[in-house]
C-alpha cells in the first residue's frame, strides 16, 4: 500500500497499482457509550411428575424394608 501526495496537493492511496477511495478524517470521532450487559437469571430444570427419574425414586423410595423374623 502507498499513500501518494500529488503535486496539487490531493493525496492517492495506491495499493496492487489500483486507486483505493478514502475519506480524511479531520477530527476524532467520539466513543460509543458501553451499556452494562443484563445477565438473565437461570431457572432451575424440574422435570413433570410423570418423568422417568422421579418414577425411579419413587419405585426406589417406596420399597419395604425387609422385614425380620422374630423368634
Amino acid at each position: 500500500m502507498t499513500i501518494e501526495e500529488r503535486i496539487d496537493g490531493r493525496m492517492v492511496v495506491v495499493c496492487q497499482g489500483k486507486s483505493l477511495r478514502y475519506r480524511q478524517i479531520t477530527e476524532r470521532p467520539e466513543a460509543k457509550k458501553k451499556t452494562p450487559k443484563v445477565r438473565k437469571t437461570r431457572q432451575t430444570y424440574v422435570p413433570p411428575k410423570d418423568h422417568p427419574w422421579r418414577k425411579f425414586d419413587i419405585i426406589r423410595y417406596k420399597r419395604k424394608a425387609p422385614q425380620t423374623a422374630v423368634a
